[in-house]
């Protein structure tokens, strides 16, 4: 079985993204390129992190995490700036918060 480059499929994802015009701000895509999605997941789920899919939240019983994609949609219009506080709830594994970190 071979591993993941999880990194390539990262920067993959994001350009993937910057092109459909799901994400349009630079420090997003940042940040998104340094947040490691595949750590916010069961371990079994690590394979399906930067694929436009919607992953398992177990145990619960169709539960998912948000699709990567959905972050840039939630978190653009916000024009979050440094010192800039938000609170997230329910949205899954705490990746999208972890962006912004």
């Amino acid at each position: 079985m071979t591993v993941p480059n999880f990194r390539q499929s990262r920067e993959d994802m994001v350009m993937r993204y910057m092109k459909r015009g799901y994400l349009q701000m630079p420090k997003l895509a940042e940040s998104m390129r340094r947040a490691p999605r595949e750590l916010f997941v069961e371990p079994h789920f690590s394979h399906l992190v930067y694929s436009d899919r919607p992953i398992p939240i177990p145990p619960s019983k169709g539960d998912c995490h948000p699709l990567a994609y959905q972050h840039p949609l939630f978190y653009e219009p916000l024009d979050l700036q440094k010192g800039d506080s938000f609170l997230e709830v329910g949205t899954g594994s705490g990746y999208g918060a972890a962006q912004w970190l």
